[in-house]
């Protein structure tokens, strides 16, 4: 059911399907060093009525500098129109050595096609010659189509120009914003480490009635002075030092209390 309401008229084949879907896929088959491309080109000027969707010239002589004509569609009923008005490509199909329709599977017929017409068959984002199209007798071309072209192709440069402009300024600011944003979580990180260390000392401390600040540093000095934090095991060390030197202390004053009390508090002396 999904395939046959794929060729409902006037139904675009897929979503992903658009005309300016085609042009890309156009611009990267026919690109330098072997072709010039140009899009929208009219037959007479600026006040041109008609228009191809793309032209491509060969720049290569062994190719005789031959010019392709191309027509897009990217729906069954802008197809169907088209072909209403078979006369509206003449003024410049006339001017190419070959033409060629180009667009997906389901918006045309293979029959519907004029004989002197190419097909190119746009898939997937790729475009595949599926007929080939005849050589045709071109007209001299004139001073306006040529100038079309160069109009065009000044337009398209401008155009490219402006979006190279853009994507670096973009790319400028993106560079600047996730410095930005870099230097904010750095700063913001050792806010938090440093808060969160305070939080830690409070708690060990204790929150009630603080006395001066000026005298917690000073106590946060001394303690630092002394070594204490130097070592491994810091305030431990130090506390064991100290209950072996109060236990050297008791056992010397242990022997004194002894002996006074056999009466050998006194010594001779020489």
């Amino acid at each position: 059911m999904t395939d046959l309401l794929d060729h409902i008229p006037g139904k675009p084949v897929s979503a992903a399907v658009t005309t300016g879907a085609i042009m890309v896929a156009l611009r990267e088959r026919y690109c330098s060093p072997e072709f010039s491309f140009f899009e929208e080109v009219g037959d007479s000027g600026s006040g041109s009525g008609v228009y191809a969707d793309g032209v491509a010239i060969n720049m290569w002589a062994s190719r005789g500098y031959a010019i392709t004509g191309f027509e897009v569609k990217a729906s069954r009923s802008d197809w169907l129109r088209e072909l209403k008005k078979p006369e509206k490509s003449e003024p410049i199909l006339s001017k190419c050595d070959y033409w060629y329709l180009v667009a997906a599977e389901g918006v045309y017929q293979d029959d519907e096609v004029p004989v002197n017409w190419g097909i190119l068959s746009f898939k997937d984002g790729k475009l595949r010659e599926k007929r080939k199209a005849p050589k045709l007798e071109p007209k001299d071309i004139t001073r306006a189509f040529v100038a079309q072209m160069f109009r065009r192709g000044h337009a398209k440069e401008e155009r490219d120009i402006s979006a190279r402009v853009a994507k670096a300024l973009q790319a400028d600011r993106d560079a600047y914003q996730k410095r930005v944003d870099e230097t904010v979580a750095r700063k913001t990180r050792e806010l938090r480490e440093k808060a969160e260390k305070w939080e830690h000392f409070v708690k060990q401390v204790g929150e009630h009635e603080w006395v001066a600040a000026e005298d917690v540093v000073q106590a946060v000095k001394a303690v630092q002075k002394a070594g204490v934090t130097g070592t491994y095991h810091g305030i431990a060390n130090l506390l064991q030092q100290m209950r072996h030197s109060l236990k050297g202390l008791e056992e010397a004053h242990a022997s004194l209390s002894h002996m006074d009390a056999d009466g050998g508090g006194n010594v001779a002396t020489r």
